[in-house]
C-alpha cells in the first residue's frame, strides 16, 4: 500500500495529524459516537456547509450494516467525519475521509485526534471527482463507501451516476451507503444490485451491494 499512501499524500491526505491544531472554523453542534471503543466521545460539526446525519438515522444505518470489524472505509463528503469515525470505533481497520473545504477538513482532523484514531486515518482534501481519480489510481479498495453529498449536488449529477463513480473502488463484497432527499430517487439502479432503502422523513438512505 506504499504507492497508495504516496498518492494520497499528494492530495493532502497523507500528512500527519498536527498536534494542537488551532480551531479555525466556528462549531455548530456536538455529536457523540454511538458505540465501540470511542463510545460517548464528542465530535464537532462545522458551523456551515455541513448537514450532519441525525443520531436516530446513524443508529439505524449502523444497525443495518452489522459487524464492521476489519473493514476499510471511505467517507465521501465527510463533513464532521462522524460516519468514518463511528466505523473505526466499531472495529474498522482504516478510514479515508474526503472533504474539499480546508476549514471543514480541519474539523475532521480534530475529531479524529479527539477519538485517538490518528494512525488509522487519512484525509483527502479534494473535490469528490478528484478524490475518486486519486483513489482509483492508487488501487485502494474499500469494504464500505459512504456518499452523503449536499442535496443540491443532485441537480448536477444523478444519484445512480454518483454511486457509479465510486462503485469501482469497492472490494469484492463491498457496500455503498448513499443519502438523498426523499423523493429524489432517479430510478437508475444498476442491473443485479441489491438495495436496502429506508426513509426517515425528508431523508432517504440506501445501502447498496452492486
Amino acid at each position: 500500500m506504499k504507492g497508495a499512501d504516496n498518492q494520497l499524500s499528494k492530495a493532502g491526505g497523507g500528512r500527519p495529524l498536527r498536534p494542537n491544531t488551532p480551531t479555525v472554523y466556528p462549531y455548530r453542534s456536538v455529536m457523540r459516537i454511538i458505540t465501540g471503543s470511542a463510545k460517548g466521545r464528542k465530535i464537532k460539526t462545522a458551523s456551515k456547509g455541513v448537514r450532519p446525519m441525525t443520531a436516530r438515522v446513524r443508529k439505524s444505518v449502523f444497525d443495518t450494516l452489522g459487524d464492521l470489524r476489519g473493514a476499510h472505509v471511505l467517507d465521501v463528503f465527510a463533513g464532521s467525519g462522524a460516519l468514518g469515525i463511528e466505523c473505526l470505533s466499531r472495529g474498522a481497520d482504516s478510514a479515508v475521509f474526503v472533504e474539499k473545504s480546508p476549514q471543514v477538513a480541519e474539523v475532521i482532523h480534530n475529531n479524529i485526534k479527539q477519538c485517538g484514531f490518528e494512525d488509522r486515518c487519512k484525509v483527502i482534501r479534494a473535490d469528490y471527482r478528484k478524490a475518486a481519480e486519486i483513489l482509483t489510481e492508487s488501487g485502494r479498495k474499500f469494504d464500505l463507501v459512504f456518499i452523503m453529498p449536499p442535496y443540491s449536488l443532485y441537480k448536477k449529477i444523478s444519484e445512480s451516476k454518483l454511486e457509479a463513480r465510486f462503485s469501482s473502488l469497492l472490494s469484492q463484497n463491498g457496500r455503498i451507503v448513499i443519502e438523498y432527499e426523499t423523493g429524489g430517487e432517479d430510478g437508475g439502479e444498476h442491473s443485479g444490485e441489491k438495495r436496502v432503502t429506508k426513509r426517515y422523513g425528508g431523508t432517504t438512505v440506501s445501502i447498496i451491494s452492486p
